[in-house]
């Protein structure tokens, strides 16, 4: 009898003990279950702000990339200007130099027409 008095004992305990912990661990459980859906709804915040960032960084690069682009036509069209304005002033100076000596050989002419009239009205004086 004693060892069924032992038993009925052991068995109370350890019943007490499984009823006393299933609450608290019921509790913990929920506890852990709630903290468990704060990080979770964190963490899909943080998600939506990182998306939201990448969205806009996006955003950002194809607006630079468009305007390096336009930087880039704008480039070659005024390195196509200067190299036209450079080939103009090449022949401007060509131009000018070309006129410089037609100018000096027509004074040339002229300075030797005026010479031969000057020495013909000299002989023609004299005679």
């Amino acid at each position: 009898m004693k060892r069924r008095y032992q038993a009925g004992i052991i068995m109370m305990l350890i019943s007490a003990m499984i009823a006393s912990n299933l609450p608290m661990t019921t509790v913990f459980a929920a506890a852990k279950k709630q903290q468990v859906k704060q990080e979770t709804k964190k963490l899909e915040e943080q998600s939506r702000k990182m998306q939201q960032e990448i969205k806009d960084l996006d955003e950002k690069m194809i607006k630079s990339n468009d305007a390096y682009e336009a930087c880039q036509e704008k480039l070659i069209s005024v390195q196509k200007q200067l190299k036209k304005t450079q080939q103009e002033l090449k022949e401007a100076k060509a131009s000018k130099e070309d006129q410089s000596r037609i100018m000096s050989k027509r004074m040339k002419m002229e300075i030797w027409h005026i010479w031969k009239s000057f020495l013909k009205q000299i002989i023609f004086r004299s005679s």
